[in-house]
Order: C-alpha cells, then sequence, then structure tokens
C-alpha cells in the first residue's frame, strides 16, 4: 500500500510541477513567444475587382524567403484566401498572388501582383489581411491596398493593431521586388 501512495504522490508532484511552470511560460509573454510553435505570419487576402469580389486560387499565391518558397493557403468560401507560414526570421518576406482565375477581370493589364511583408522580430507573431480594390479610372487602373497588421509590442508584448492603406496604379504592383 506504502508504495501505491509513493507512486501517487511522484505522479501529483510532478503535475504540479509542470502545470505551474507551463503556466509561468504562457504568462511570461517574452518566453512563450520565443518558443511559440504554430505559424507566426498568419492572414486573410482578398480582391475586389470594379466593386465585384473576384475569387482568388489557393494554388496562386506563393511565399519567399531566402529563396525557399513556404506557405500554406486555404480557400474561403468568399473568394478570399487564408495563408500562413512559419515567419521566424527577421526581414522582409515576399509574396506573390497571380492573377489566372477566370473570375478575375480579363481586361486586367497585370496577371502577377507582388506584395511583401516586414516581419520587425524573429519572434513576431503577426495577423496580417490585406485587401485590393482594383477599379479602372481614365483609362488606367488603379489599385487601393488596405492592410491591417496585428504584431507584437517589442517592449511590452502586447498586439496593436496598424491599419495601413494605399493608392497606387496597378502596374507598380507588377514589379518583381525579390
Amino acid at each position: 500500500m506504502k508504495k501505491h501512495k509513493k507512486i501517487i504522490l511522484t505522479i501529483l508532484v510532478l503535475f504540479a510541477i509542470f502545470s505551474i511552470a507551463s503556466a509561468t511560460i504562457y504568462s511570461y509573454k517574452p518566453l512563450y513567444y520565443k518558443i511559440y510553435p504554430f505559424d507566426r505570419i498568419k492572414g486573410t487576402v482578398s480582391i475586389t475587382i470594379n466593386g465585384k469580389p473576384a475569387t482568388i486560387d489557393s494554388n496562386s499565391f506563393t511565399c519567399s524567403r531566402d529563396s525557399k518558397e513556404h506557405v500554406s493557403v486555404s480557400s474561403n468560401d468568399d473568394g478570399s484566401i487564408n495563408f500562413s507560414t512559419k515567419g521566424g526570421s527577421y526581414g522582409i518576406y515576399f509574396f506573390k498572388l497571380l492573377l489566372n482565375n477566370n473570375s478575375i477581370s480579363k481586361e486586367l493589364p497585370a496577371k502577377i501582383i507582388y506584395f511583401n511583408y516586414y516581419n520587425r522580430f524573429w519572434y513576431n507573431v503577426a495577423n496580417v489581411d490585406i485587401h485590393f480594390d482594383i477599379k479602372k479610372k481614365s483609362d488606367k487602373w488603379i489599385t487601393k491596398t488596405t492592410e491591417k497588421d496585428t504584431v507584437l509590442n517589442q517592449n511590452t508584448f502586447k498586439t496593436y493593431t496598424e491599419n495601413l492603406s494605399s493608392t497606387d496604379d496597378l502596374s507598380s504592383l507588377q514589379q518583381n521586388t525579390p
């Protein structure tokens, strides 16, 4: 009987130590984000052309960093896509979106859109939502890009949201930046 009590007590003590250690790691944000085991850069990409939503093919989206391509992509019911990549490096991540889907206007001069995401810290965990609103104005294709980034503050390790917006000629997004 004593042997069973010792085994049960040992298991309870180990469980208590493991629980306390787990709670400490999770509540201490600098450590939690530095050992974060999931994809660090996630997001959604959507496109509207002349006010109509366009369907993005999940096979037409790529991400590269250091000449390696690595991205998981899934399609949504609304035509947008979700993406995620490991993102464990400081610097620029290059994304490429092929506009070769039948639901995307054949009038568009651009067949590829390039954009990038700057990862501020190697341990950063970010949610990036990007929307391209493409319209034809005076024989020129204009795109308004809206980006919402939810990232970590370096000092407090609390997340904050940045809303970025720019309006460009569509041809400027065709330039291959990598």
